[in-house]
Protein backbone atom coordinates (compact mmCIF):
# COMPACT_ATOMS: atom_id res chain seq x y z
CA UNK A 1 0.00 0.00 0.00
CA UNK A 2 0.97 3.42 -0.67
CA UNK A 3 0.38 6.05 1.38
CA UNK A 4 0.84 9.76 1.15
CA UNK A 5 0.25 13.21 2.89
CA UNK A 6 -1.50 15.91 0.68
CA UNK A 7 -1.83 19.80 1.35
CA UNK A 8 -4.07 22.21 -0.59
CA UNK A 9 -5.69 25.38 0.08
CA UNK A 10 -9.04 23.58 0.10
CA UNK A 11 -10.83 19.94 -0.87
CA UNK A 12 -11.23 20.29 -3.71
CA UNK A 13 -7.45 21.11 -4.62
CA UNK A 14 -6.76 17.96 -2.80
CA UNK A 15 -8.94 15.65 -4.79
CA UNK A 16 -7.45 16.51 -7.40
CA UNK A 17 -4.17 16.72 -6.68
CA UNK A 18 -4.73 13.22 -5.17
CA UNK A 19 -6.49 12.00 -8.41
CA UNK A 20 -3.85 12.95 -10.74
CA UNK A 21 -1.21 11.16 -8.64
CA UNK A 22 -3.19 7.96 -7.36
CA UNK A 23 -6.12 7.77 -9.91
CA UNK A 24 -10.11 7.11 -9.40
CA UNK A 25 -9.19 4.14 -7.21
CA UNK A 26 -7.49 5.87 -4.33
CA UNK A 27 -9.09 5.34 -0.74
CA UNK A 28 -9.17 8.67 1.84
CA UNK A 29 -7.73 7.88 5.20
CA UNK A 30 -8.51 11.08 7.23
CA UNK A 31 -9.02 14.87 6.25
CA UNK A 32 -7.83 18.32 8.37
CA UNK A 33 -7.92 21.53 8.21
CA UNK A 34 -4.94 23.43 8.58
CA UNK A 35 -4.76 26.57 10.65
CA UNK A 36 -2.07 29.02 12.07
CA UNK A 37 -1.63 31.61 14.21
CA UNK A 38 -1.98 35.19 13.37
CA UNK A 39 0.92 36.84 14.05
CA UNK A 40 -0.77 40.64 15.36
CA UNK A 41 -4.12 39.58 17.49
CA UNK A 42 -3.05 35.51 18.20
CA UNK A 43 -6.35 34.25 16.82
CA UNK A 44 -6.07 30.97 14.60
CA UNK A 45 -6.40 31.38 10.47
CA UNK A 46 -7.90 28.45 8.27
CA UNK A 47 -4.98 28.08 5.64
CA UNK A 48 -6.12 24.66 4.06
CA UNK A 49 -6.66 21.31 4.58
CA UNK A 50 -4.56 17.78 4.80
CA UNK A 51 -5.69 15.02 3.43
CA UNK A 52 -3.99 11.41 3.49
CA UNK A 53 -5.06 8.95 1.04
CA UNK A 54 -3.39 5.52 0.08
CA UNK A 55 -3.80 3.08 -3.23
CA UNK A 56 -3.27 -0.29 -2.78
CA UNK A 57 -4.39 -2.89 -5.67
CA UNK A 58 -7.10 -4.68 -2.79
CA UNK A 59 -9.26 -2.31 -3.16
CA UNK A 60 -8.05 -1.20 -6.70
CA UNK A 61 -10.07 -4.47 -7.90
CA UNK A 62 -13.43 -3.26 -6.11
CA UNK A 63 -13.97 -0.64 -8.64
CA UNK A 64 -11.45 -1.35 -11.13
CA UNK A 65 -12.59 0.42 -14.99
CA UNK A 66 -14.89 2.20 -13.36
CA UNK A 67 -15.81 6.05 -13.31
CA UNK A 68 -15.32 8.28 -10.13
CA UNK A 69 -16.54 11.44 -9.24
CA UNK A 70 -14.69 12.31 -6.07
CA UNK A 71 -17.35 12.20 -3.68
CA UNK A 72 -16.57 10.84 -0.41
CA UNK A 73 -18.21 7.58 0.78
CA UNK A 74 -18.58 7.20 4.61
CA UNK A 75 -18.67 4.07 6.45
CA UNK A 76 -22.19 4.44 7.43
CA UNK A 77 -23.19 4.89 3.14
CA UNK A 78 -23.64 8.78 3.42
CA UNK A 79 -22.48 10.85 0.51
CA UNK A 80 -20.38 14.11 1.52
CA UNK A 81 -19.28 16.78 -0.90
CA UNK A 82 -16.06 17.92 -0.77
CA UNK A 83 -16.90 21.25 0.74
CA UNK A 84 -18.62 19.14 2.83
CA UNK A 85 -16.42 17.07 3.87
CA UNK A 86 -13.79 20.23 4.54
CA UNK A 87 -15.70 21.40 7.35
CA UNK A 88 -14.22 19.80 10.22
CA UNK A 89 -14.42 16.39 8.49
CA UNK A 90 -12.07 14.36 10.99
CA UNK A 91 -13.49 10.82 11.53
CA UNK A 92 -11.12 8.37 10.53
CA UNK A 93 -11.62 5.16 8.49
CA UNK A 94 -11.87 3.75 5.06
CA UNK A 95 -14.09 6.28 2.31
CA UNK A 96 -13.79 5.46 -1.34
CA UNK A 97 -14.18 7.69 -4.32
CA UNK A 98 -16.94 7.08 -6.42
CA UNK A 99 -20.23 6.33 -7.08
CA UNK A 100 -19.99 2.47 -6.95
CA UNK A 101 -22.23 1.73 -3.93
CA UNK A 102 -21.21 -2.34 -4.50
CA UNK A 103 -17.51 -1.14 -3.52
CA UNK A 104 -18.58 0.92 -0.77
CA UNK A 105 -20.67 -1.85 0.84
CA UNK A 106 -17.65 -4.04 0.52
CA UNK A 107 -15.60 -1.59 2.12
CA UNK A 108 -18.13 -1.03 4.93
CA UNK A 109 -17.90 -5.02 5.59
CA UNK A 110 -14.38 -5.52 5.45
CA UNK A 111 -14.67 -2.73 8.31
CA UNK A 112 -17.10 -4.23 10.27
CA UNK A 113 -15.10 -7.99 9.67
CA UNK A 114 -11.93 -5.81 10.75
CA UNK A 115 -13.25 -4.70 13.65
CA UNK A 116 -14.86 -7.82 14.98
CA UNK A 117 -12.06 -9.88 14.28
CA UNK A 118 -10.07 -7.01 16.83
CA UNK A 119 -12.57 -7.49 19.59
CA UNK A 120 -12.20 -11.26 19.34
CA UNK A 121 -8.18 -11.17 19.63
CA UNK A 122 -8.38 -8.62 22.54
CA UNK A 123 -10.42 -11.28 24.48
CA UNK A 124 -7.84 -13.31 23.67
CA UNK A 125 -9.41 -15.60 21.44
CA UNK A 126 -6.44 -17.28 19.37
CA UNK A 127 -5.78 -14.98 15.88
CA UNK A 128 -6.55 -18.20 14.19
CA UNK A 129 -9.58 -19.42 15.20
CA UNK A 130 -10.46 -15.47 15.17
CA UNK A 131 -10.21 -15.16 11.51
CA UNK A 132 -11.77 -18.28 11.40
CA UNK A 133 -15.02 -17.30 12.95
CA UNK A 134 -15.04 -14.07 10.88
CA UNK A 135 -14.64 -15.50 7.59
CA UNK A 136 -17.81 -17.47 8.58
CA UNK A 137 -19.82 -14.62 9.61
CA UNK A 138 -18.71 -12.65 6.33
CA UNK A 139 -22.01 -13.63 4.27
CA UNK A 140 -23.84 -12.35 7.23
CA UNK A 141 -21.88 -8.88 7.69
CA UNK A 142 -21.89 -8.15 4.33
CA UNK A 143 -25.83 -8.57 3.60
CA UNK A 144 -26.90 -6.52 6.93
CA UNK A 145 -27.29 -3.02 6.28
CA UNK A 146 -26.59 -2.93 9.94
CA UNK A 147 -25.52 -4.77 12.93
CA UNK A 148 -27.81 -5.66 15.38
CA UNK A 149 -25.96 -6.89 18.60
CA UNK A 150 -28.48 -9.40 19.03
CA UNK A 151 -28.30 -10.84 15.22
CA UNK A 152 -24.45 -11.14 15.95
CA UNK A 153 -24.25 -13.51 18.44
CA UNK A 154 -27.04 -15.51 17.34
CA UNK A 155 -24.87 -15.85 14.17
CA UNK A 156 -22.09 -16.68 15.78
CA UNK A 157 -23.37 -19.27 18.31
CA UNK A 158 -24.82 -21.00 15.48
CA UNK A 159 -21.62 -20.86 13.81
CA UNK A 160 -19.98 -22.39 16.90
CA UNK A 161 -22.32 -25.48 17.35
CA UNK A 162 -21.49 -26.21 13.81
CA UNK A 163 -18.01 -26.81 14.91
CA UNK A 164 -19.09 -28.77 17.30
CA UNK A 165 -18.49 -26.86 21.02
CA UNK A 166 -21.30 -27.75 23.02
CA UNK A 167 -22.34 -26.90 26.33
CA UNK A 168 -24.39 -29.06 28.75
CA UNK A 169 -25.27 -28.64 32.74
CA UNK A 170 -25.76 -31.76 34.83
CA UNK A 171 -28.82 -33.53 33.47
CA UNK A 172 -30.53 -36.50 35.00
CA UNK A 173 -32.82 -38.92 33.11
CA UNK A 174 -35.49 -40.77 34.43
CA UNK A 175 -34.94 -43.52 36.47
CA UNK A 176 -31.22 -43.25 35.85
CA UNK A 177 -28.23 -42.38 38.61
CA UNK A 178 -25.63 -40.63 38.30
CA UNK A 179 -22.25 -39.79 39.93
CA UNK A 180 -20.52 -36.45 39.27
CA UNK A 181 -16.96 -36.04 40.47
CA UNK A 182 -15.16 -32.81 40.29
CA UNK A 183 -11.49 -32.48 39.81
CA UNK A 184 -9.04 -29.62 39.07
CA UNK A 185 -6.13 -27.95 40.25
CA UNK A 186 -6.16 -26.50 43.62
CA UNK A 187 -7.47 -22.92 44.57
CA UNK A 188 -10.11 -22.81 41.30
CA UNK A 189 -13.31 -23.15 43.71
CA UNK A 190 -14.48 -26.88 43.34
CA UNK A 191 -15.71 -26.75 47.30
CA UNK A 192 -17.87 -23.85 46.86
CA UNK A 193 -19.13 -24.96 43.04
CA UNK A 194 -19.89 -27.86 44.38
CA UNK A 195 -22.36 -26.22 47.21
CA UNK A 196 -23.92 -23.76 44.47
CA UNK A 197 -24.65 -27.01 42.52
CA UNK A 198 -26.18 -28.90 45.25
CA UNK A 199 -28.18 -25.57 45.98
CA UNK A 200 -29.21 -25.43 41.93
CA UNK A 201 -30.25 -28.82 42.11
CA UNK A 202 -31.89 -29.03 45.45
CA UNK A 203 -33.54 -25.76 45.42
CA UNK A 204 -34.53 -24.89 41.61
CA UNK A 205 -34.81 -28.19 40.24
CA UNK A 206 -36.73 -29.76 43.04
CA UNK A 207 -34.74 -33.09 43.48
CA UNK A 208 -35.01 -34.43 46.96
CA UNK A 209 -32.82 -37.12 46.43
CA UNK A 210 -29.12 -35.10 45.82
CA UNK A 211 -26.20 -36.10 48.25
CA UNK A 212 -22.80 -34.80 49.04
CA UNK A 213 -19.70 -36.49 48.99
CA UNK A 214 -15.91 -34.99 50.37
CA UNK A 215 -12.58 -36.87 49.47
CA UNK A 216 -10.71 -33.31 50.45
CA UNK A 217 -8.55 -33.90 53.55
CA UNK A 218 -6.10 -31.80 53.12
CA UNK A 219 -7.55 -28.38 52.52
CA UNK A 220 -8.33 -26.94 55.88
CA UNK A 221 -11.81 -26.64 56.98
CA UNK A 222 -13.21 -27.79 53.90
CA UNK A 223 -15.10 -31.12 55.14
CA UNK A 224 -16.57 -28.77 58.23
CA UNK A 225 -17.78 -26.17 54.61
CA UNK A 226 -18.83 -28.85 52.77
CA UNK A 227 -20.57 -30.41 55.91
CA UNK A 228 -22.89 -26.89 57.31
CA UNK A 229 -23.84 -26.34 53.29
CA UNK A 230 -25.10 -30.11 53.55
CA UNK A 231 -27.14 -29.33 56.72
CA UNK A 232 -28.33 -26.04 55.57
CA UNK A 233 -30.29 -27.66 52.06
CA UNK A 234 -31.25 -30.81 53.98
CA UNK A 235 -28.43 -33.19 51.94
CA UNK A 236 -26.80 -36.38 52.95
CA UNK A 237 -23.42 -36.33 53.89
CA UNK A 238 -20.36 -38.52 53.19
CA UNK A 239 -16.94 -38.89 53.52
CA UNK A 240 -14.07 -41.05 52.25
CA UNK A 241 -10.21 -41.05 52.17
CA UNK A 242 -9.30 -44.23 49.94
CA UNK A 243 -11.01 -46.77 48.01
CA UNK A 244 -12.54 -49.04 50.10
CA UNK A 245 -14.36 -45.90 52.48
CA UNK A 246 -15.49 -44.43 49.02
CA UNK A 247 -17.14 -47.54 48.02
CA UNK A 248 -19.19 -48.07 51.49
CA UNK A 249 -19.92 -44.43 51.12
CA UNK A 250 -21.44 -45.14 47.84
CA UNK A 251 -23.16 -47.75 49.19
CA UNK A 252 -24.85 -46.03 52.07
CA UNK A 253 -25.98 -43.24 49.29
CA UNK A 254 -27.06 -46.09 46.76
CA UNK A 255 -31.01 -44.97 47.04
CA UNK A 256 -29.80 -40.80 46.17
CA UNK A 257 -30.41 -39.81 42.35
CA UNK A 258 -27.32 -37.29 42.04
CA UNK A 259 -24.30 -37.70 44.15
CA UNK A 260 -21.91 -34.83 44.25
CA UNK A 261 -18.25 -35.51 44.68
CA UNK A 262 -15.21 -32.81 45.96
CA UNK A 263 -12.17 -33.74 44.89
CA UNK A 264 -8.61 -32.36 46.33
CA UNK A 265 -6.89 -29.88 44.15
CA UNK A 266 -4.34 -31.47 42.14
CA UNK A 267 -1.76 -29.94 40.35
CA UNK A 268 -1.49 -30.55 36.46
CA UNK A 269 2.16 -31.76 37.23
CA UNK A 270 1.03 -34.24 39.34
CA UNK A 271 0.53 -37.17 37.16
CA UNK A 272 1.01 -39.65 40.04
CA UNK A 273 -2.06 -38.03 42.26
CA UNK A 274 -4.23 -37.98 38.89
CA UNK A 275 -3.45 -41.61 38.17
CA UNK A 276 -4.40 -42.47 41.97
CA UNK A 277 -7.75 -40.95 41.60
CA UNK A 278 -8.50 -42.89 38.32
CA UNK A 279 -8.08 -46.02 40.34
CA UNK A 280 -10.06 -44.75 43.15
CA UNK A 281 -13.08 -44.47 41.00
CA UNK A 282 -12.36 -47.84 38.25
CA UNK A 283 -15.44 -49.75 37.51
CA UNK A 284 -17.98 -47.60 39.44
CA UNK A 285 -20.96 -46.29 37.40
CA UNK A 286 -22.60 -44.35 36.20
CA UNK A 287 -19.48 -41.81 36.25
CA UNK A 288 -18.97 -38.67 35.01
CA UNK A 289 -15.74 -35.96 35.90
CA UNK A 290 -16.22 -32.40 35.27
CA UNK A 291 -12.99 -30.51 35.15
CA UNK A 292 -13.20 -27.61 36.94
CA UNK A 293 -10.83 -24.32 35.77
CA UNK A 294 -10.26 -20.67 36.31
CA UNK A 295 -10.96 -18.04 33.71
CA UNK A 296 -8.14 -16.36 34.73
CA UNK A 297 -5.83 -18.70 34.09
CA UNK A 298 -3.44 -18.23 31.09
CA UNK A 299 -4.05 -19.88 27.66
CA UNK A 300 -1.46 -22.07 27.43
CA UNK A 301 -2.04 -23.00 31.22
CA UNK A 302 -5.51 -24.47 30.21
CA UNK A 303 -4.56 -26.33 27.37
CA UNK A 304 -1.83 -28.01 29.87
CA UNK A 305 -4.50 -28.79 32.77
CA UNK A 306 -6.83 -30.41 30.22
CA UNK A 307 -3.43 -32.25 28.58
CA UNK A 308 -2.94 -33.49 32.18
CA UNK A 309 -6.22 -34.68 33.30
CA UNK A 310 -7.14 -36.41 30.41
CA UNK A 311 -5.70 -39.51 32.33
CA UNK A 312 -9.10 -39.26 33.60
CA UNK A 313 -11.93 -39.26 30.70
CA UNK A 314 -13.33 -35.70 31.25
CA UNK A 315 -16.78 -35.58 30.47
CA UNK A 316 -17.38 -31.49 31.03
CA UNK A 317 -15.54 -28.79 31.35
CA UNK A 318 -16.50 -25.92 33.79
CA UNK A 319 -14.90 -22.21 34.50
CA UNK A 320 -15.11 -20.62 37.23
CA UNK A 321 -13.83 -16.85 38.67
CA UNK A 322 -15.65 -15.23 35.71
CA UNK A 323 -15.80 -12.23 37.98
CA UNK A 324 -11.93 -12.31 38.60
CA UNK A 325 -11.18 -11.95 34.55
CA UNK A 326 -11.77 -9.09 31.65
CA UNK A 327 -11.01 -11.56 28.93
CA UNK A 328 -12.66 -14.67 28.07
CA UNK A 329 -11.04 -15.74 24.73
CA UNK A 330 -9.45 -18.36 26.58
CA UNK A 331 -12.69 -20.16 27.56
CA UNK A 332 -13.55 -20.26 23.76
CA UNK A 333 -9.71 -21.58 23.34
CA UNK A 334 -9.94 -24.43 25.31
CA UNK A 335 -13.72 -25.47 24.16
CA UNK A 336 -12.64 -25.26 20.15
CA UNK A 337 -9.27 -26.95 20.71
CA UNK A 338 -10.67 -30.23 22.77
CA UNK A 339 -14.63 -29.78 22.04
CA UNK A 340 -15.17 -31.05 25.32
CA UNK A 341 -18.94 -29.69 26.31
CA UNK A 342 -18.85 -27.07 29.40
CA UNK A 343 -21.58 -27.61 32.21
CA UNK A 344 -20.97 -24.74 34.58
CA UNK A 345 -19.72 -21.13 34.81
CA UNK A 346 -19.41 -19.57 37.99
CA UNK A 347 -18.90 -15.88 38.62
CA UNK A 348 -18.42 -15.54 42.53
CA UNK A 349 -18.78 -16.87 46.14
CA UNK A 350 -22.60 -16.33 47.36
CA UNK A 351 -24.06 -19.85 47.98
CA UNK A 352 -26.55 -20.25 46.33
CA UNK A 353 -26.07 -18.08 43.85
CA UNK A 354 -23.21 -17.21 41.22
CA UNK A 355 -23.74 -20.03 39.16
CA UNK A 356 -24.98 -19.87 35.77
CA UNK A 357 -25.74 -23.35 33.53
CA UNK A 358 -23.12 -22.70 30.58
CA UNK A 359 -24.84 -21.64 27.39
CA UNK A 360 -22.69 -21.15 23.84
CA UNK A 361 -25.47 -17.40 24.02
CA UNK A 362 -23.30 -16.69 27.34
CA UNK A 363 -19.84 -17.44 25.69
CA UNK A 364 -20.97 -15.37 22.73
CA UNK A 365 -22.17 -12.45 25.06
CA UNK A 366 -18.34 -12.93 27.03
CA UNK A 367 -16.52 -12.16 23.79
CA UNK A 368 -18.73 -10.01 21.40
CA UNK A 369 -19.93 -7.49 24.44
CA UNK A 370 -16.95 -7.12 26.59
CA UNK A 371 -14.10 -6.86 23.47
CA UNK A 372 -13.19 -2.78 22.79
CA UNK A 373 -15.63 -1.93 20.13
CA UNK A 374 -14.10 1.27 19.54
CA UNK A 375 -10.23 -0.11 19.11
CA UNK A 376 -10.10 -0.35 15.72
CA UNK A 377 -11.03 4.03 15.60
CA UNK A 378 -7.19 4.24 17.77
CA UNK A 379 -4.96 3.50 15.37
CA UNK A 380 -3.34 6.39 13.34
CA UNK A 381 -4.72 6.24 9.72
CA UNK A 382 -1.57 4.89 7.75
CA UNK A 383 -1.60 1.96 10.66
CA UNK A 384 -5.02 1.26 10.25
CA UNK A 385 -4.51 1.18 6.37
CA UNK A 386 -1.77 -1.36 6.92
CA UNK A 387 -3.58 -3.62 9.62
CA UNK A 388 -6.75 -3.67 7.23
CA UNK A 389 -4.64 -4.64 4.32
CA UNK A 390 -2.55 -7.23 6.29
CA UNK A 391 -5.93 -8.60 7.31
CA UNK A 392 -8.01 -9.14 4.56
CA UNK A 393 -5.03 -10.59 2.48
CA UNK A 394 -5.36 -13.43 5.60
CA UNK A 395 -8.81 -14.02 4.83
CA UNK A 396 -7.91 -14.23 0.94
CA UNK A 397 -5.92 -16.73 1.85
CA UNK A 398 -7.63 -19.14 4.36
CA UNK A 399 -10.33 -18.77 1.45
CA UNK A 400 -8.44 -19.30 -1.90
CA UNK A 401 -6.66 -22.35 -1.85
CA UNK A 402 -4.09 -23.76 -4.99
CA UNK A 403 -5.75 -22.96 -7.55
CA UNK A 404 -8.38 -20.75 -6.43
CA UNK A 405 -10.62 -23.72 -4.09
CA UNK A 406 -11.86 -23.00 -1.71
CA UNK A 407 -10.42 -25.83 1.16
CA UNK A 408 -13.73 -26.52 3.44
CA UNK A 409 -11.25 -28.00 6.00
CA UNK A 410 -10.54 -24.79 6.56
CA UNK A 411 -13.47 -22.44 6.37
CA UNK A 412 -15.70 -25.56 8.74
CA UNK A 413 -13.85 -25.71 11.77
CA UNK A 414 -10.70 -24.54 13.87
CA UNK A 415 -7.53 -25.06 12.71
CA UNK A 416 -5.00 -24.49 15.36
CA UNK A 417 -1.51 -23.75 14.53
CA UNK A 418 0.79 -27.32 14.42
CA UNK A 419 2.15 -26.34 17.97
CA UNK A 420 -1.76 -26.66 19.55
CA UNK A 421 -2.94 -30.10 21.09
CA UNK A 422 -6.11 -31.47 19.87
CA UNK A 423 -8.17 -33.45 22.30
CA UNK A 424 -11.29 -36.25 21.27
CA UNK A 425 -14.68 -35.45 22.68
CA UNK A 426 -15.30 -37.83 25.22
CA UNK A 427 -18.60 -39.69 25.84
CA UNK A 428 -20.89 -38.35 28.51
CA UNK A 429 -21.19 -41.94 30.89
CA UNK A 430 -17.78 -43.55 31.33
Amino acid sequence: MQIKKFEAQNMTEALRMIKKEFGPDAVILSADSITKKRALWGGMKHVGVEVTAATDRIYQKMGAGRSADLRFQDVGGAVRSPETASQGFKDVGFRRYGKDQASAKSSKSNKRNYQLYRQMVSQGVEKHLALNLVNRLTPWTSSAEMIDIRDLKANLVDILTDMGLAAEPIRLEEGRKKIVVLVGPSGVGKTTTLAKIAAEVRIKSRLDRVAILTMDHFRIGGIAQLKTYADIFDLPFETASNRRELVAALKRLRQQDLILVDTAGISQSDRHSIEDLKHMFERIRPLEFHLLMSATTKDQDLETIVEKFEALPIARLAFTKLDESSTYGSLLNMMARSLIPVSYFADGQQVPGNLEAAALDKLADLIVEQGSRNDILKDPPEMLAQKMVAFEKRLDDLNVGPGGAAPAEQLDSFKPPDNHRSYDRRAQYI
